[in-house]
């Protein structure tokens, strides 16, 4: 052993390439596509949810009318 520290190899490479999230600078237009995008997808699910919500009513109300008034 000597007297020195022993440090990373610094000509070392990388096991795994970086992420494109890594390679794209922060103020790039395409962070800002990105954040639009997934603002989208956030309401396209929300209105899903609020659709299925209204279906699943109706089917309520429409079961109860035909047990109330059909099958008397």
């Amino acid at each position: 052993m000597g007297i020195y520290k022993q440090g990373l190899n610094r000509k070392q490479q990388l096991m795994f390439p970086p992420s494109l999230d890594e390679l794209v600078e922060e103020d790039n237009v395409v962070r800002a596509i990105e954040a639009y995008v997934a603002i989208k997808e956030n309401n396209l699910t929300q209105i899903r949810e609020e659709i299925a919500a209204y279906i699943l009513a109706f089917r309520l109300n429409l079961g109860y009318f035909l047990e109330r008034f059909l099958f008397l």
